[in-house]
């Protein structure tokens, strides 16, 4: 049920206007994100348990990033900044995250 075929780095492409909540959740092997210009909105639950995950560069584009759309990626690590564009951080977006 969970992906397990995806690997390093997840490019989402320009050609992408919206991802729906939980479309990545629990694929452990993503290392990092490359968000297309089209997506402005983070879904909930959308890298919800993504535990290799080690970085997160949010685009200045983004606007919105939903409840537990980042929530149990363990493996984050070093500084996060959210960039002025965003106007809702939604709850426990970022919980348990070490």
């Amino acid at each position: 049920m969970y992906c397990t075929g995806i690997r390093g780095q997840l490019t989402i492409p320009d050609s992408i206007e919206k991802i729906d909540s939980s479309a990545f959740s629990h694929c452990t092997h993503i290392e990092s994100i490359s968000f297309s210009r089209k997506i402005i909105e983070i879904s909930d639950h959308l890298f919800e348990y993504c535990t290799n995950l080690k970085s997160i560069s949010i685009p200045d584009w983004i606007v919105s990033i939903g409840p537990f759309a980042f929530s149990y990626c363990t493996g984050i690590t070093g500084k996060l900044t959210i960039p002025d564009s965003v106007k809702t951080i939604n709850e426990s977006a970022f919980s348990h995250c070490n």
